[in-house]
Parts: C-alpha cells; sequence; structure tokens
C-alpha cells in the first residue's frame, strides 16, 4: 500500500472546504477511507491545524473534527532529533520539519502538498500535489 504524508494545507482544504482545492484532497481522503493509501499527518501539523479550526467553531467541534481525522489519518511523531534536523535545511521550518519526519520514518512514498515552495524541495521522496498524486494512482 501507497503511503503519503499530508501537508497541513491539505487536510485544510479538505476540514474548511476550501475551494477550489478540496475536490483533489477530498479523493485523497477517500482513498484513505477505502484504505487504498496509508494516509499520515505529522503530530505539529495536528496542533496548528487545531488552532486554525478554533478560529471558525468551538474547540469542542475543532476536537471532534480532529477525532475524525486521527480516525482516518494516522499521526508520525515529531522528535527533537527531527526539529534539530529542519534547522539544517533550507527554507521555511514547517517545511523542513515535515520532510524531516518523513525522511526518518523511511515508509512514506509521496509527500502531498499544495506549497509550491515544498514541492520544489530537494528530497528523496517525491512530492507531489494532490492532482499529481491522483494521477500517479491512476
Amino acid at each position: 500500500m501507497i503511503a503519503v504524508l499530508l501537508d497541513t494545507n491539505v487536510v485544510l482544504d479538505v476540514l474548511a472546504a476550501r475551494q477550489p482545492f478540496v475536490n483533489e484532497s477530498e479523493k485523497i481522503f477517500a482513498l484513505a477511507a477505502a484504505n487504498q493509501i496509508a494516509g499520515h499527518i505529522t503530530a505539529n501539523s495536528a496542533a496548528d491545524l487545531y488552532y486554525l479550526m478554533t478560529k471558525y467553531m468551538t474547540p469542542e467541534a475543532a476536537k471532534e473534527a480532529l477525532r475524525r481525522l486521527f480516525s482516518l489519518l494516522s499521526i508520525l511523531d515529531v522528535r527533537a532529533t527531527d526539529c534539530l534536523a529542519a534547522l539544517d535545511r533550507p527554507g521555511d521550518f514547517e517545511d523542513a520539519l515535515l520532510l524531516a519526519c518523513a525522511h526518518r520514518r523511511g515508509y512514506v512514498d509521496y509527500i502531498v502538498t499544495r506549497d509550491q515552495n515544498l514541492q520544489g524541495a530537494m528530497s528523496s521522496i517525491p512530492i507531489v500535489s494532490p492532482a499529481g498524486l491522483l494521477k500517479i494512482l491512476k
């Protein structure tokens, strides 16, 4: 089974129904729900999502949304070594942390993001857009 690490922006597209991005991201969620792919997020992404969701809903509703999300996607831990490794990568720290977690885990086949800067990052793991992943999986 293909394992994908979803960037925060892809998950937020679904949770906030952000147009026009929600359609492709929902298809990725549907693949995870059908056990056709293994979907993952990082622990720091979970914290970021909670923070962002509480701007638009109650804390209780945000927690319930995360519970549903966690039943669909697994959470990759973030270790001190990931944070230290991220400091040595060029560019955005949050992107570097995502890459460090993915590389340490060793079984992530694709990183999925809409972030153009992250898509251009040097990585041994392919970094694709939601549309790019869907094209690969056809």
